[in-house]
């Protein structure tokens, strides 16, 4: 909560840490940039949909689901599972043919960390980078 808060008062420190992330996780720990923006629109998309709207209930639980992965195969079966319950959710076969048992929980993170950020912001902040 306390988090969330914040996110939605201080939308520009949310770019902030996106230009931070994809920065890092290019330069630092050498991962694809398109690897990057896939983990980006999947985290977005989630935080979307658990945030919920006028015809839907928040949805927490998809949240927790994600965080409890401990590894490669139930982070698979998560990816697996919200396709099916995300709509517009769209995981492509390339994107999971990058994953594997060396950088899955970098991967993880980085759709946790993007979905917590679209759970807790404020519909009128526009997002910092658009995934084509």
């Amino acid at each position: 909560l306390f988090y969330g808060d914040y996110i939605k008062s201080n939308s520009k420190d949310i770019f902030k840490l996106n230009d931070f992330l994809f920065t890092y996780n290019k330069k630092v720990l050498n991962m694809d940039e398109k690897l990057i923006n896939r983990c980006y629109y999947i985290g977005r998309t989630i935080g979307e949909y658990c945030r919920g709207d006028e015809t839907k209930a928040e949805d927490k639980d998809t949240l927790y689901e994600l965080r409890s992965c401990t590894n490669l195969g139930q982070f698979l079966q998560f990816l697996d599972r919200a396709t099916f319950k995300i709509e517009n959710l769209s995981i492509q076969l390339d994107f999971l043919k990058q994953i594997d048992s060396k950088n899955w929980q970098d991967v993880k993170s980085l759709i946790s960390i993007f979905a917590h950020q679209a759970f807790f912001r404020n519909n009128k902040i526009e997002t910092a980078k658009e995934v084509n």
